[in-house]
């Protein structure tokens, strides 16, 4: 079982059916949370708040795409930890371009330091942070070209692998 966690209106749904016999999606927005589960590929689809996290069953794998940023503290973590058996993949922008500011549903105040310190501090877990998402940043282009190389390298390596890493 995977949990789309603030799975929206489906939108990774798709992707992660194929990877898994259960998908599960939850999310606090009731019109999205019915477009989802108008979805053939969701399992179920939970009306809930994922801070403070409304899933207690233990899942596979628990997939948080830009939603952490939307929630009060790094604590989440700690939940997420207690429902996944084996893989969390969380995306988080980072907190120091000019778009994080612009958004008013950005809460979380982090840096990349204290995501690291935060994520270490459970031993049990093994997580590795990638930077990704610089195609409308003005970096050079050698840095661009260097940024797809690595993105096409982790996405072979996952495509390779039987699982979400």
């Amino acid at each position: 079982r995977i949990l789309d966690l603030g799975c929206g209106n489906g939108l990774y749904g798709r992707f992660l059916k194929q990877k898994t016999k259960a998908l599960v999606g939850i999310d606090k927005d009731p019109l999205l949370v019915e477009v989802a589960r108008g979805l053939s590929w969701y399992d179920e689809v939970i009306l809930g708040e994922a801070y403070p996290l409304a899933y207690k069953e233990q899942c596979c794998a628990i997939w948080a795409s830009e939603i952490i940023e939307h929630l009060p503290s790094l604590d989440i973590f700690d939940q997420l930890e207690r429902v996944a058996t084996n893989t969390i993949v969380a995306t988080l922008p980072n907190p120091v371009f000019p778009h994080y500011s612009r958004d008013p549903s950005h809460i979380l105040e982090y840096s990349v330091r204290k995501l690291r310190e935060r994520l270490e501090k459970n031993m049990s877990w093994k997580y590795a942070v990638y930077g990704s998402g610089f195609e409308n940043v003005p970096f050079p282009r050698w840095l661009k070209t260097l940024n797809q190389k690595m993105l096409l390298h982790r996405g072979r390596a996952l495509q390779q692998s039987n699982h979400i890493d």
